[in-house]
């Protein structure tokens, strides 16, 4: 394992054109790839490939002699750079867009400036530059794998004046020699890495050293990962490697556990979407996704990040003012979900989980997905509650045979993670570990911690009596645990929401009958979730809508007619609730059979966050042929098309933005998780985006003349109300 930390302790720079997602040492990505581009736009052998970090996607095509590059989310190139190259191999970005593309073969790096139809000479070089970084300070290097050496140019510099950064020009094994240096890697505290490929080694030269440390591979100092033939090598924010082994067709990288394999862990050379033949160049997007320049296989291939630490849910943080679209569109249906689904969980990576009653089994959809990409299936009977954890571990209610299943997310069978009583109508994973059932046939909710091999169960929050009491639950459902360890609960036939503090058995009354102060009437609630700010949402189930809570109350969300029906606008007997990264709203609409998703309108200041497994994956995970991009319903299946604007306003000398309908020009500086409405004919969804230059904080934040008085009655006929459960 190697890791070298920043000066501030950290190794991500916001000033830099690369990305550097922080990974936690379970993180893992999805073994089988997506082929994002061919040999048709990139040609043959690629090597060089770059992503900034506004997601725009470079590609050196040595066959055709051009840069080919993607805006985000495009299938086809948007911009070619052409003209004067013979076979470039290594690119570079700048913070300024300029590109700097190898031309060894005819002695320069070129650069080109973005509108430019021609390029400039940046730096003349011996030979080809099989690698290209420029540090924080606009040193410009370039690996000569030829002459074993890495030199530089301070691109200020107008005498093209170039340096010998390491290597003597000899080819050999000592420490201050490089045998064929190919991709280079420099921090912000001018650390140097180079992939010394036929030294099948990876050094690190500390600044002002000639003398290097071997870090991985050959000769490293401590044990790590044999190497062969190491060409791409890319630092994340928390300063691990990640390194393309070329003859070994895999992509590794180091974490606090030491070093492992990522991807093509098979090491066999293939075109299987699981399999790499010489990986190259290797890039992360924003959202932790790595893309391969697969060289042999003439594909660049995009493997997408699966897991990563931190909560396993989403935690958007919503203003006061914020509204959905109360139109919401079709996600699932009875023919993937079958009927009263109850349980759904989505995950920061936006995959959709949803418990299938009827056909036993656990429905997955991945991000962009029109049709379910997996299936758990086996040994389960009318699943309830369901939760993932954050390294893709599936939880199911299978409490009518007694237990709680657990699926591995590579397994075809499940095992048992908790013996229990009865159905768990909620499931929930808090921070330290520990799985939390809620058995509302019971009136408790009990907890297990999963590292403990003893099966020992206590006892969280009612006593098994139902009641009003403080102590007493009554046929409790959702539940949801913070990160303080406080306890939510849906005690469904009370008609309130409980709070059970850290450590205590008695609870407060936060919403619902009995509550300390006036919030809002409930009816048999039974889903509930907290924002990023810790604001409750709830399913009011019997009135047929979800409320929510801000700084200002409590107030209805969608559904707010109260009428059951199966209008876009309308629910009947709203179960489990999820929000995606974006801050939609994910419904299971039990007794409609479906899930519905509710679009997040307008809210007046978008939340950023450091880790990426919280990053919206621009995934398109059918290759576009599906026509699903992110955050969209699509247009031609669920005939919805709701085109949301969200326009910011600051006190001070901020910009406007509008999310717009996109053509095909994304205009540079436009966020990219917008709906490309004539490429891909769909919806426009909100896209959550800050322009302020200055990062300014506050932004006006439109308070609510009117709040949401709703005093929805509990229907006096409760005997007709569903006939719950």
């Amino acid at each position: 394992m190697h890791r070298v930390l920043m000066k501030d302790g950290d190794t991500s720079n916001k000033d830099v054109p690369y990305n550097q997602p922080k990974f936690c040492s379970s993180a893992t990505w999805k073994p089988n790839a997506k082929t994002f581009a061919d040999s048709s736009t990139i040609g043959v052998n690629p090597y060089g490939i770059f992503i900034n970090t506004k997601n725009t996607i470079y590609v050196a095509d040595r066959e055709v002699n051009r840069v080919q590059i993607w805006f985000e989310g495009d299938m086809n190139p948007t911009k070619t750079f052409y003209g004067g190259m013979t076979s470039p191999f290594g690119i570079f970005i700048s913070v300024n867009d300029d590109v700097y593309v190898d031309n060894g073969n005819l002695g320069v790096v070129d650069k080109w400036i973005w509108n430019s139809t021609s390029s400039t000479t940046a730096m003349y070089v011996m030979g080809i530059c099989h690698g290209l970084f420029i540090d924080i300070s606009n040193n410009l290097h370039c690996s000569l794998g030829d002459f074993n050496i890495v030199i530089k140019k301070l691109l200020n510099d107008t005498t093209n004046t170039t340096t010998v950064v390491v290597g003597n020009g000899t080819s050999g094994l000592e420490s201050n020699m490089l045998n064929n240096p190919h991709g280079i890697f420099i921090d912000v505290n001018f650390n140097l890495y180079v992939a010394d490929r036929d030294n099948h080694r990876i050094q690190l030269f500390q600044p002002g050293e000639l003398n290097a440390i071997t870090v991985v591979g050959d000769g490293s100092l401590n044990i790590t990962i044999t190497l062969a033939y190491p060409t791409g090598i890319v630092l994340d924010g928390n300063g691990y490697l990640f390194i393309s082994d070329t003859n070994n067709n895999r992509i590794v990288g180091s974490s606090s556990d030491g070093y492992r394999c990522i991807v093509g862990c098979d090491g066999g050379s293939g075109l299987g979407s699981n399999q790499l033949n010489a990986p190259w160049g290797i890039s992360f997007d924003s959202y932790g996704n790595l893309f391969v320049a697969d060289a042999y296989n003439n594909r660049i291939q995009k493997f997408m990040l699966a897991t990563n630490c931190g909560p396993s849910y989403n935690q958007p943080k919503f203003c006061s003012s914020a509204t959905w679209n109360p139109n919401a569109t079709n996600f699932a249906n009875s023919s993937t979900v079958g009927v009263n689904p109850y349980g759904i969980f989505v995950n920061t990576n936006n995959t959709i989980y949803v418990a299938d009653r009827q056909v036993k089994r656990v429905q997955i959809w991945f991000e962009g997905d029109m049709n379910p990409a997996k299936t758990l299936s086996g040994g389960l009977t009318s699943p309830f509650g369901i939760f993932a954890s954050a390294n893709g571990d599936v939880y199911v209610d299978n409490g009518n045979s007694h237990e709680v299943d657990k699926w591995a997310w590579n397994a075809t069978s499940s095992t048992t993670a908790m013996y229990v009583m009865g159905t768990c109508h909620g499931l929930f994973i808090d921070t330290s570990n520990t799985l939390y059932c809620s058995l509302g046939d019971f009136n408790l909710v009990v907890k297990e911690l999963l590292n403990d091999t003893t099966g020992t169960q206590i006892t969280a929050a009612g006593n098994g009596t139902s009641g009003l009491e403080s102590n007493m639950l009554n046929n409790p459902h959702g539940i949801f645990i913070d990160i303080n360890f406080n306890l939510y609960v849906a005690d469904h036939d009370n008609h309130r929401i409980q709070l059970f503090q850290a450590g205590e058995l008695n609870a407060i009354t936060v919403a619902g009958d009995g509550s300390l102060n006036i919030t809002i009437t409930l009816a048999y609630p039974t889903g509930i979730i907290l924002d990023g700010n810790g604001y409750l949402f709830i399913s009011d189930t019997n009135n047929n809508r979800i409320v929510g809570s801000n700084s200002d109350g409590y107030r209805c969300i969608v559904g707010c007619d109260g009428v059951s029906g199966l209008g876009s606008n309308q629910l009947n007997a709203p179960w489990g609730i999820s929000f995606d990264s974006y801050g939609n709203l994910f419904v299971a609409d039990a007794y409609n059979n479906r899930i519905q998703k509710f679009i997040l309108a307008t809210n007046c200041e978008p939340e950023t966050t450091t880790f990426a497994i919280t990053t919206a994956n621009i995934e398109e995970e059918t290759t576009y042929d599906t026509g699903s991009t992110i955050n969209d319903a699509v247009e031609t299946t669920y005939g919805t098309e709701q085109t949301t604007e969200i326009i910011q306003g600051t006190t001070e000398d901020t910009q406007s933005v509008t999310t717009a309908e996109q053509e095909i020009d994304y205009d540079m500086e436009s966020t990219m998780n917008g709906a490309l409405e004539t490429t891909y004919d769909m919806q426009s969804t909100t896209d959550i985006m800050q322009a302020t230059t200055d990062n300014i904080e506050s932004t006006a934040e439109i308070l609510e003349e009117t709040t949401d008085n709703i005093q929805s009655t509990m229907y006096a006929d409760q005997g007709t109300t569903y006939d719950m459960e």
